[in-house]
């Protein structure tokens, strides 16, 4: 699956998709031949979705958005509690999509060390403003809004936000596996953001 390597997979899922990352995981711990996963994507419909193209489609992004963490924390994610999951698809997301990372710390951190408690309505209009990216400029204007759209939900979605109409700053209790993995994976830098440093 190729994707841009500035975007990431920030257009293929709406949010971080607990239910169906969990699923994904555990498929992929079991190390399955293509043939395989296939099946369980589009036969069995192992994430439960209303036409085999969404589930493959979706598969394959979580499948992506996955790749990089080790076995260890696949279980975690198939297992481990809401917050750990929650978190550690946040930091998947993060890792796999440089335009997340840079607005997540332009839209949700950055404002908090200057004491902001909510992020300001047309935030993602200032970052775009302000972040020149060719892969941005060749977007049209209703991608641009899904991509808003699906990371303000994935944000609220592990926490930092209350919800995607007030956009108030909430305080997060970072888990201990995410710095094992941060570690694991040097991304010191994705660690440092989501502890609430820049």
């Amino acid at each position: 699956m190729r994707l841009d390597p500035y975007l990431g997979d920030v257009t293929g899922l709406s949010s971080l998709m607990v239910d169906e990352s969990r699923k994904i995981a555990g498929l992929l711990l079991e190390d399955l031949s293509e043939k395989q996963w296939t099946d369980a994507i589009e036969q069995q419909n192992i994430i439960q979705k209303s036409s085999f193209q969404t589930a493959r489609r979706q598969a394959r992004c979580i499948r992506y958005r996955l790749k990089d963490l080790p076995n260890e924390y696949l279980k975690v994610i198939e297992n481990g509690t809401s917050k750990e999951v929650k978190q550690l698809l946040l930091f998947a997301l993060l890792n796999h999509s440089t335009l997340a990372l840079d607005f997540f710390k332009y839209a949700v951190i950055e404002p908090q060390t200057v004491f902001k408690s909510e992020m300001p309505k047309r935030m993602w209009e200032s970052f775009l403003n302000q972040q020149y990216n060719e892969s941005l400029g060749q977007l049209a204007d209703s991608t641009l809004i899904k991509i808003r759209k699906n990371l303000i939900a994935s944000f609220v979605e592990a926490g930092y936000l209350e919800n995607s109409k007030t956009l108030k700053f909430l305080n997060v209790f970072v888990e201990p596996v995410i710095y094992q993995v941060g570690d694991e994976l040097g991304r010191a830098d994705i660690l440092k953001l989501m502890a609430g440093k820049v």
